[in-house]
This record gives C-alpha cells, sequence and structure tokens, in this order.
C-alpha cells in the first residue's frame, strides 16, 4: 500500500531540510515524529510532524486540499542574549525559502495535480517543563493539492 498523501508530504520536507545540510543538526536529528517530545523527552532537533489539513475552493472535479506539515526546530538555550533566537531566525528562514511556492516532486497523487507549497508560523509553545532549558521555533508548510472530488 502506498503512503498518504500526507506522509509523502511530511517525508519530503524532511528529505528537503536534510539536503540544507543546517549547521548544528545531523541528518538523524532530523525525523518525521507525531510530535517534537513525548511526555518524557523533548527531541532535539528538527521533527516534521502533520497538523490539519485545509480546504480551499477547487473546481467542479477537484478539491484543493492543504496538507498542514509543521518544521519544529529545539535547540539548547545557552542563555546568550539573542543568539540561540537569532540561530532559530535564520534556520527558519532557510527553510521557509526551501519551500515557498516550490513544487515537491516526490509526492504522488493518482488522478490529481500538485499546485504549491506555502508557509506560515505555528503557534506551538513549549511545555513548561523544558520552557527554561531549550529554544522552540515551528513552521507551518501547507502542501497544496488539487485532488479529484469523492
Amino acid at each position: 500500500m502506498a503512503d498518504s498523501v500526507h506522509y509523502q508530504c511530511l517525508l519530503a520536507i524532511r528529505n528537503g531540510i536534510i539536503d540544507l545540510s543546517l549547521d548544528g543538526f545531523q541528518p538523524n536529528e532530523i525525523q518525521v515524529r507525531s510530535s517534537p517530545w513525548s511526555s518524557e523527552s523533548i527531541y532535539r532537533g528538527i521533527t516534521v510532524h502533520d497538523l490539519e489539513e485545509d480546504e480551499a475552493a477547487g473546481t467542479n472535479q477537484r478539491e484543493d486540499i492543504g496538507y498542514a506539515c509543521a518544521a519544529t526546530i529545539i535547540i539548547g538555550n545557552d542563555h546568550a542574549v539573542g543568539e540561540g533566537i537569532d540561530t532559530l531566525a535564520e534556520m527558519r528562514a532557510r527553510i521557509r525559502r526551501r519551500f515557498v511556492h516550490q513544487a515537491i516532486a516526490s509526492v504522488s497523487l493518482v488522478g490529481g495535480i500538485y499546485l504549491t507549497t506555502t508557509v506560515g508560523k505555528s503557534p506551538m509553545r513549549l511545555p513548561k517543563q523544558w520552557d527554561d532549558t531549550y529554544l522552540l521555533s515551528s513552521l507551518v508548510i501547507r502542501c497544496w493539492m488539487r485532488e479529484p472530488r469523492g
């Protein structure tokens, strides 16, 4: 059985981020997971995870579905004034530039047409127990697909 369209988007985004070779992250620190943390631990690195999809005006025969994928970056908080924030901002900018209005060729949709991706900010926040230890920045990459109705 083929992977769902949403999961294909998550994998394509992970692979695109790995290709950026971001300073400070090894490829194994960039993973598709259900969440950037569990009840007992936090995953330093970049977690690509799914969010709810959106629907937009399609055509008479097709639906425009936006599969939301978050790229959540978590780094250690060294408490240096502004340095960690700047690191996160630079990583976000590189990821955003990589995906905004770009096609992802590795996503296949039988009977559908791939449109583009757009990027927005995610309101994700760290759980309180890690708020002083880590810094987090999360952005949403929305992969728009034109899918057959019904």
